[in-house]
């Protein structure tokens, strides 16, 4: 089986306006990715009157792959109080023509939602896809090594794309600047280089809490001498295998403790073999130029809606007080209108 449970998203009540489900995604973000796309309206839906017709949409995969982006595309439906079902989980393997998710509801609210949804899906699946591919052919060499994505990527989409990272096997090195400690040669530069930091390193892990501290190298000499002051981490420069080797065997010497990395580009063709040199984390910064996982999606009509009825009539049990669109107007709405006349 694909996936070992299914969540179901369905907007509950009017206020507040997400629905009960995966909740990846801030409310705020969901109705940034509405407003990118349709800004005034569904010029298409509105012109061909389809808002009282009832349909259903299935997203399938057309490749192999990893699952990922499938909860924050539910996010998108139940945001409009569209019934919505994953068939799948973050990770799960696919297999070409899997169900991803099926969405059932207004056609007018599902064209609104639906091509926001497949571009998460088939972006961070291709993620998740090459991060298993990364961690299968790593971890066949070391079982212990682990491919880790760094802050490198479009801004605004790390976190689902640490999620993707995470549904393929992968790990976030660092998702943030409040989170650990990390200096390079652009931050030593200002306390008196190298000789300058050494002396403060043990007051920084003490001021730090607890977490992690990471010294990044730029030569085999500044290894050498920050290893010295046994970081958590030290990222190593990227150098030819053989004295890549050499170097991590000369750290551990130093620093038995320390955990070493190393960026190393996903397409190199010795990529695997990076995993013998004695590195314990490899960095990979185009995880996030990943190849998008083709999905496709597939419209049936069902019985038009009532026009004796509101929308969520023909939805919802009757007691639940739900309108499907009667979420509040969002912040700029004197400027634009509110998102519900869109899926109308």
């Amino acid at each position: 089986m694909l996936a070992a449970s299914r969540r179901t998203a369905v907007l509950p009540c009017p206020n507040p306006p997400v629905a009960q489900g995966a909740c990846v995604l801030l409310p705020s973000e969901i109705e940034g990715l509405f407003r990118e796309d349709a800004p005034y309206q569904d010029l298409t839906c509105r012109l061909l009157g389809v808002r009282r017709q009832s349909a259903h949409l299935t997203v399938v995969a057309r490749d192999g792959g990893v699952a990922s982006g499938v909860e924050a595309a539910l996010d998108l439906f139940a945001y409009l109080g569209v019934r919505a079902e994953a068939r799948v989980d973050e990770g799960d393997a696919l297999l070409p023509g899997a169900t991803l998710l099926t969405a059932s509801g207004p056609a007018s609210a599902l064209h609104l939602a639906a091509r926001q949804a497949l571009n998460l899906i088939e972006r961070f699946s291709g993620i998740a896809s090459k991060t298993r591919t990364l961690v299968e052919s790593a971890q066949r060499v070391n079982p212990e090594l682990v491919v880790a994505l760094p802050r490198q990527g479009f801004p605004g989409t790390r976190r689902l794309a640490a999620q993707a990272v995470l549904a393929g096997g992968g790990q976030a090195l660092r998702l943030g600047l409040s989170e650990s400690i990390e200096i390079g040669r652009e931050h030593w530069q200002f306390v008196g280089g190298i000789e300058g930091l050494l002396p403060r390193i043990a007051r920084l892990k003490r001021s730090a809490g607890g977490k992690p501290l990471t010294l990044i190298a730029g030569s085999e000499s500044e290894t050498l001498r920050l290893a010295r002051a046994e970081p958590d981490f030290l990222e190593l420069p990227c150098l030819p295998l053989s004295k890549l080797a050499e170097l991590c065997k000369s750290v551990h010497r130093l620093s038995p403790r320390t955990r070493l990395a190393c960026c190393v580009p996903s397409g190199d063709a010795g990529w695997a073999r990076y995993a013998a040199c004695g590195l314990d984390w490899l960095i990979v910064p185009d995880l996030m130029q990943a190849p998008a996982l083709p999905v496709s999606a597939s419209w049936s009509v069902a019985q038009p809606l009532s026009l004796g009825l509101g929308v969520a009539d023909s939805l919802m049990p009757a007691d639940t007080g739900a309108s499907l669109f009667s979420f509040p107007a969002v912040s700029c709405a004197d400027d634009l209108p509110v998102l519900h006349s869109l899926a109308r």
